[in-house]
Protein backbone atom coordinates (compact mmCIF):
# COMPACT_ATOMS: atom_id res chain seq x y z
CA UNK A 1 0.00 0.00 0.00
CA UNK A 2 1.73 3.65 -0.87
CA UNK A 3 2.99 5.53 1.95
CA UNK A 4 0.78 8.88 2.88
CA UNK A 5 3.08 11.61 2.14
CA UNK A 6 2.63 15.35 3.05
CA UNK A 7 4.69 17.29 0.74
CA UNK A 8 6.15 20.80 2.30
CA UNK A 9 5.75 23.23 0.01
CA UNK A 10 9.58 23.60 -0.46
CA UNK A 11 9.94 20.27 -1.72
CA UNK A 12 7.17 20.98 -3.97
CA UNK A 13 9.18 24.37 -5.63
CA UNK A 14 12.52 22.35 -5.52
CA UNK A 15 11.14 18.93 -7.23
CA UNK A 16 9.02 21.81 -9.96
CA UNK A 17 12.06 23.99 -10.50
CA UNK A 18 13.89 23.99 -14.23
CA UNK A 19 17.33 23.38 -12.62
CA UNK A 20 17.70 19.85 -11.24
CA UNK A 21 21.13 20.00 -11.00
CA UNK A 22 21.46 19.69 -7.19
CA UNK A 23 20.92 16.78 -5.45
CA UNK A 24 18.32 18.14 -3.41
CA UNK A 25 16.54 19.51 -5.68
CA UNK A 26 16.45 15.86 -7.54
CA UNK A 27 15.28 14.07 -4.50
CA UNK A 28 12.59 16.64 -4.31
CA UNK A 29 11.51 15.77 -7.85
CA UNK A 30 11.64 11.93 -7.35
CA UNK A 31 8.99 12.35 -4.42
CA UNK A 32 6.75 14.28 -6.71
CA UNK A 33 7.52 11.85 -9.89
CA UNK A 34 6.11 8.72 -7.11
CA UNK A 35 3.30 10.94 -6.03
CA UNK A 36 2.27 11.50 -9.78
CA UNK A 37 2.74 7.43 -10.32
CA UNK A 38 0.83 6.95 -7.62
CA UNK A 39 3.45 5.22 -5.13
CA UNK A 40 2.99 7.08 -2.61
CA UNK A 41 -0.38 9.48 -1.85
CA UNK A 42 0.28 12.76 -1.64
CA UNK A 43 -1.91 14.51 1.48
CA UNK A 44 -3.32 17.97 1.00
CA UNK A 45 -5.40 20.72 2.23
CA UNK A 46 -6.75 24.02 1.36
CA UNK A 47 -4.23 26.06 3.13
CA UNK A 48 -1.63 24.34 1.99
CA UNK A 49 -2.72 24.78 -1.80
CA UNK A 50 -2.67 28.14 -1.49
CA UNK A 51 0.67 28.17 0.00
CA UNK A 52 1.70 26.01 -3.42
CA UNK A 53 0.23 28.07 -5.48
CA UNK A 54 1.76 31.62 -4.25
CA UNK A 55 5.34 30.13 -3.86
CA UNK A 56 4.83 28.78 -7.16
CA UNK A 57 3.99 32.21 -8.71
CA UNK A 58 6.76 33.80 -6.96
CA UNK A 59 9.58 31.49 -8.68
CA UNK A 60 8.81 32.91 -12.08
CA UNK A 61 10.54 31.15 -15.19
CA UNK A 62 12.54 29.05 -12.87
CA UNK A 63 8.72 26.89 -12.52
CA UNK A 64 6.80 27.01 -16.04
CA UNK A 65 3.82 27.06 -15.95
CA UNK A 66 3.56 23.13 -17.37
CA UNK A 67 5.32 22.23 -13.90
CA UNK A 68 2.58 24.19 -12.47
CA UNK A 69 0.15 22.43 -14.49
CA UNK A 70 1.45 18.86 -13.99
CA UNK A 71 1.69 19.48 -9.93
CA UNK A 72 -2.46 20.77 -10.28
CA UNK A 73 -2.71 17.42 -12.53
CA UNK A 74 -1.36 15.56 -10.13
CA UNK A 75 -3.40 16.89 -7.00
CA UNK A 76 -6.81 16.76 -8.50
CA UNK A 77 -5.49 12.64 -9.69
CA UNK A 78 -3.06 11.39 -6.81
CA UNK A 79 -4.43 12.89 -3.53
CA UNK A 80 -5.62 11.28 -0.91
CA UNK A 81 -8.96 12.80 -1.75
CA UNK A 82 -10.43 12.21 2.45
CA UNK A 83 -8.25 14.49 3.40
CA UNK A 84 -8.03 16.94 0.36
CA UNK A 85 -10.49 19.00 2.25
CA UNK A 86 -9.59 18.90 5.43
CA UNK A 87 -9.96 22.28 7.59
CA UNK A 88 -7.24 22.40 10.00
CA UNK A 89 -7.91 22.31 13.97
CA UNK A 90 -7.50 25.60 15.37
CA UNK A 91 -4.63 26.20 17.60
CA UNK A 92 -2.09 23.87 16.77
CA UNK A 93 1.36 25.52 17.77
CA UNK A 94 4.09 22.95 17.33
CA UNK A 95 6.97 24.86 14.85
CA UNK A 96 9.19 27.42 15.86
CA UNK A 97 7.95 29.29 12.53
CA UNK A 98 4.06 29.61 13.14
CA UNK A 99 3.64 29.85 9.28
CA UNK A 100 4.54 25.90 9.45
CA UNK A 101 1.66 25.16 11.93
CA UNK A 102 -0.61 24.61 9.58
CA UNK A 103 1.48 21.70 8.21
CA UNK A 104 1.38 20.39 11.67
CA UNK A 105 -2.85 20.96 11.56
CA UNK A 106 -2.97 18.80 8.71
CA UNK A 107 -1.02 16.12 10.70
CA UNK A 108 -3.77 15.92 13.26
CA UNK A 109 -6.55 15.67 10.41
CA UNK A 110 -4.63 13.21 8.35
CA UNK A 111 -2.05 11.50 9.61
CA UNK A 112 0.15 10.96 6.62
CA UNK A 113 2.95 8.57 6.94
CA UNK A 114 5.54 11.36 6.41
CA UNK A 115 5.83 15.21 6.50
CA UNK A 116 8.32 15.47 4.06
CA UNK A 117 10.46 18.89 4.02
CA UNK A 118 13.78 20.83 3.48
CA UNK A 119 13.37 23.08 5.90
CA UNK A 120 16.12 21.78 7.97
CA UNK A 121 16.61 24.47 10.61
CA UNK A 122 12.57 24.05 11.33
CA UNK A 123 10.49 20.98 10.67
CA UNK A 124 13.44 18.27 10.52
CA UNK A 125 14.90 19.28 13.91
CA UNK A 126 11.69 18.07 15.00
CA UNK A 127 11.77 14.61 13.66
CA UNK A 128 8.43 13.19 14.64
CA UNK A 129 5.44 14.66 15.61
CA UNK A 130 2.38 12.17 16.60
CA UNK A 131 3.25 9.41 14.35
CA UNK A 132 4.29 11.00 11.13
CA UNK A 133 8.10 11.27 10.40
CA UNK A 134 9.69 14.22 9.69
CA UNK A 135 11.77 12.99 7.08
CA UNK A 136 13.96 15.45 4.34
CA UNK A 137 13.63 14.34 0.46
CA UNK A 138 16.66 11.84 0.47
CA UNK A 139 15.44 10.02 3.42
CA UNK A 140 12.06 9.71 1.97
CA UNK A 141 13.68 8.44 -1.49
CA UNK A 142 16.16 5.52 0.61
CA UNK A 143 12.69 4.59 2.18
CA UNK A 144 10.96 3.84 -1.18
CA UNK A 145 13.84 2.37 -2.63
CA UNK A 146 14.72 0.06 0.42
CA UNK A 147 10.43 -0.69 0.50
CA UNK A 148 10.73 -1.67 -2.95
CA UNK A 149 13.95 -4.34 -2.85
CA UNK A 150 11.86 -5.56 -0.12
CA UNK A 151 8.86 -6.12 -2.04
CA UNK A 152 10.52 -7.46 -4.67
CA UNK A 153 12.55 -9.75 -2.51
CA UNK A 154 8.99 -10.93 -0.83
CA UNK A 155 7.64 -11.80 -4.08
CA UNK A 156 10.67 -13.23 -5.19
CA UNK A 157 10.31 -15.57 -2.55
CA UNK A 158 6.54 -16.19 -2.78
CA UNK A 159 7.41 -16.90 -6.59
CA UNK A 160 10.22 -19.05 -5.66
CA UNK A 161 7.90 -21.36 -2.81
CA UNK A 162 5.02 -21.29 -5.42
CA UNK A 163 6.76 -23.16 -7.98
CA UNK A 164 8.87 -25.73 -5.22
CA UNK A 165 4.92 -25.91 -3.84
CA UNK A 166 4.28 -27.11 -7.42
CA UNK A 167 7.11 -29.23 -8.35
Amino acid sequence: MPRRVLFDTSVVVAGLRLRASRTGIRYSADGLARWKRGQVHGVVGPPLLDEYDDALRRQGPDVPDEARERLRATIDDRTVTEHFAVEPPPHVRVSKDPGDDHLFALVRASDPDFLCTNDVEGLLELHVYRDTVIVAPAVLHGYAVVEELVEGAVAADAARSSGGALS
